[in-house]
């Protein structure tokens, strides 16, 4: 929140905090102008991606298998990929 008030005091922005439903009361005080999300998004229609309808998304799912289960294994695998 100090970031926020560094914004609108120190540099003179006008700050629109777009917020979720349960936000901090401070958090609203220190912008100019607030709106809920969920306000913003009321109105727009509800759409599935178009890969998802054509059955796209399931036939790239496929199941993990070969996990590996040792830490030192996966500590030793991404330091190799780093």
């Amino acid at each position: 929140m100090s970031e926020l008030c560094d914004l609108r005091h120190r540099y003179k922005l006008h700050v629109i905090l777009v917020h979720p439903r349960q936000c901090a009361k401070e958090l609203r005080q220190v912008a100019h102008r607030c709106f809920p999300f969920e306000a913003l998004t009321a109105d727009l229609p509800h759409r599935v991606p178009e890969q998802v309808r054509a059955g796209v998304l399931e036939e790239r799912l496929r199941p993990v298998i070969n996990l590996m289960r040792s830490t030192a294994r996966i500590t030793q695998r991404v330091t190799e990929l780093v």
